[in-house]
């Protein structure tokens, strides 16, 4: 991959290691706040609807609200996008973790219907919409203020950093959710424990807000604004004028992206317990387990990008991770239990090291006048898009045809392996313009 706009290779230093782990906590954050929401989101209905509503109608109204953060995103991504490349990665950097630590603080904070009445459903509202708007900036912001920072033969480690700490704010949520039901009792959680989370997420976004302060702009942008050729078009006009076919491959590969980041953090342990007869306690074990796989796994998928070329380890990737997932859905789905956490864990590190290539490649098909622009878009879109159709999806298969899951699974491997045959394509022939 020869694309332009990146810092010349060297040494990670001190700075580059502390821009990294700021730069994770952000897609952390966002994790963790997903999580510890789908927890509660029965207390909160409880506590934010009318009292005359059934408890399915209030997590009904809960779940629209979590809904409504997500349908935002993409809006949000691109207008922030637009001023990431206009006026600067760190800017629209800083302002995506503001926008996104407040609210969560706000929700652990928010008067209840009891309190104000049905200003308390519309503030709930409000809070999960300006969420959705920051979060559609926050992580593709972040693989691209990390790549333009870190030598470029460090850019696949420093993505899969950013990408190993969504999965880490997943394991955060589930732990400091499982603390809050073992130590209060229901009772307790009721009357306000529930809110512990969230408050502890949001003074936990404060400080990644006053560290985030020192963070530099990128020498990339830097170097754009001192010679001018930072885009005179707005970005988001530009990338649809020239960059269709990087628009369309970067869609697609936000749909292996959430397809396997829902699937096996979200929906499989769901599965086990609800159609497998697995107990929910084991589920979630094993699912804890498969969530450090993954983040392992997207770390190595990045590494080996850099020192390989991205294409072909997608190809390998996608291949191990669909040949390990007929193991696994084939003993799931036949409910055979013996050695399924092993399989399970193994597949989450496969199915990490396709994680870890997919921002390496989508940072590498655009070029850095309307680089965060194309990235926001695509993946916005696509995360709207996929992410809500894969659980739909699951569910019916689980319901009327188990082994359609499998099927699914194999789908997104072949496609990833289609997705790596045509970017290995693609930098050979760049490889060919260039001698």
């Amino acid at each position: 991959m020869k694309n332009p706009g990146f810092t010349q290779s060297r040494p990670l230093n001190t700075q580059d290691i502390r821009t990294l782990i700021l730069s994770a906590f952000g897609g952390m954050l966002e994790f963790y706040d997903f999580v510890v929401f789908i927890f509660f989101a029965k207390i909160i209905g409880e506590h934010f609807f009318p009292p005359t509503l059934d408890s399915f109608w209030a997590s009904i109204n809960t779940y629209g609200t979590f809904a409504v953060g997500f349908l935002v995103r993409p809006i949000g991504g691109m207008i922030m996008a637009h001023f990431g490349d206009l006026f600067g990665r760190k800017k629209m950097f800083f302002l995506s973790i503001v926008l996104m630590v407040f609210p969560t603080l706000a929700i652990g904070l928010l008067p209840t219907y009891n309190q104000i009445g049905y200003l308390a459903p519309v503030l709930l509202l409000l809070v999960r919409i300006l969420q959705g708007f920051a979060i559609g900036g926050e992580i593709p912001a972040a693989w691209v203020f990390v790549a333009e920072h870190v030598p470029k033969n460090r850019i696949g480690l420093a993505d899969s950093m950013i990408t190993a700490s969504l999965s880490l704010g997943v394991l955060l949520g589930s732990a400091i959710t499982l603390y809050i039901n073992t130590v209060f009792s229901t009772e307790d959680i009721f009357n306000g424990a529930w809110r512990y989370p969230f408050i502890l997420g949001g003074a936990f976004g404060i400080i990644t807000i006053f560290l985030r302060r020192y963070l530099k702009e990128t020498p990339v942008f830097i170097e754009m604004k001192e010679k001018k050729t930072l885009s005179e078009k707005i970005p988001l006009q530009k990338i649809f004028q020239s960059h269709l076919p990087d628009i369309s491959i970067s869609l697609l590969l936000t749909w292996i992206f959430t397809g396997c980041s829902i699937l096996l953090t979200l929906m499989i342990p769901n599965l086990m317990s609800d159609f497998f007869n697995i107990p929910r306690k084991d589920a979630i074990t094993m699912q804890s387990y498969t969530l450090i796989t993954i983040s392992l796994g997207a770390v190595l998928g990045g590494i080996w990008c850099d020192k390989k070329e991205a294409g072909k380890m997608l190809i390998f990737w996608s291949i191990c991770f669909g040949i390990c997932s007929w193991f696994f859905l084939q003993k799931l789905i036949n409910m055979q239990p013996e050695g399924i956490s092993i399989l399970y864990a193994i597949t989450g590190l496969f199915a990490g090291g396709i994680l870890g290539c997919i921002p390496y490649i989508m940072v590498h098909r655009f070029p850095p006048a309307v680089r965060i622009s194309g990235i926001s878009f695509s993946y916005n879109l696509g995360q709207a898009i996929f992410g809500g159709i894969t659980p739909i999806i699951i569910v019916l298969m689980a319901k009327e045809y188990p082994k359609g899951i499998l099927f699914y699974v194999l789908f997104l491997a072949a496609l990833g392996c289609y997705l790596g045959l045509r970017s290995a394509l693609k930098n050979k022939n760049s490889s060919r313009k260039a001698l």
